[in-house]
């Protein structure tokens, strides 16, 4: 099984360079003194050339600065980078958040975004997760409560999960506009204490295909704040190989 994940994790090169230049300093003019009794020809008294002699001319060592972290919580927005290894509709470029209250959007910008997709594939066993765009929400922000999230298995202390997601069922192959295969699809899942997550709400999906190639989730999150640490996942299985895409894995 083959998973590829991007993290975006950048660096950037920071090269001071100081040169210290050599300042010519003043040439004072001969000063002139007349002989007692006599007539004669100035005779200079001192002549003098001050030049300034750098003392370091040496290049400093660059210094490697680290990209600060995005900042995963929501009203922000997380940057991705392209990854042609992923499918185009799970390939994550852009995320954006909005929090109005405890209703929660989440904006996926995504490199490609069919009409149409096939899910229900038969060559999958009942039950597998095969496709899905989605949210873990650490509602307190502390990960030592919550749980883990199947999508994100590093991360812990999630409290939610806003996702629009498919698991293979016993029906036949199905083709069709995300939105409408996904409709149904669209809920929040809730942590529970026995260490599982199960559908507490529904959400609503919306597409644009034309301008922004985007998948937009929006539902009520409980217990969600502008504090809340959010992760952010694509997901896509086929009979020999998973890929995902996470954003925001800590």
């Amino acid at each position: 099984m083959h998973t590829s994940s991007k993290l975006f994790t950048k660096y950037f090169l920071t090269l001071s360079l100081i040169i210290s230049g050599c300042t010519l300093g003043q040439t004072f003019e001969p000063s002139t003194t007349s002989l007692p009794s006599s007539t004669g020809t100035a005779i200079p008294t001192s002549t003098s050339t001050q030049t300034h002699i750098p003392t370091d001319t040496s290049t400093p060592v660059p210094t490697l600065m680290a990209t600060p972290a995005p900042v995963c919580n929501p009203g922000t927005t997380v940057q991705g980078a392209i990854d042609d290894l992923l499918p185009g509709y799970i390939d994550i470029t852009k995320v954006s958040t909005s929090l109005d209250g405890v209703m929660l959007t989440v904006v996926f910008s995504l490199r490609e975004l069919p009409s149409q997709i096939t899910i229900n594939k038969m060559e999958l066993r009942s039950g597998v997760g095969e496709i899905g765009w989605g949210v873990a929400i650490d509602s307190d922000n502390d990960p030592n409560t919550g749980g883990s999230s199947s999508h994100s298995p590093y991360g812990i202390g999630y409290n939610a999960l806003l996702q629009a997601s498919h698991y293979k069922t016993a029906g036949g192959e199905q083709t069709g506009a995300i939105e409408k295969l996904f409709s149904d699809k669209t809920n929040v899942w809730e942590f529970k204490p026995n260490g599982h997550y199960s559908v507490i709400a529904n959400g609503t999906i919306s597409i644009d295909l034309q301008k922004s190639k985007t998948i937009s989730l929006t539902a009520k999150v409980r217990n969600i704040t502008l504090q809340s640490y959010l992760t952010f996942y694509t997901t896509y299985k086929t009979n020999n190989e998973q890929f995902s895409d996470i954003l925001c894995e800590r």
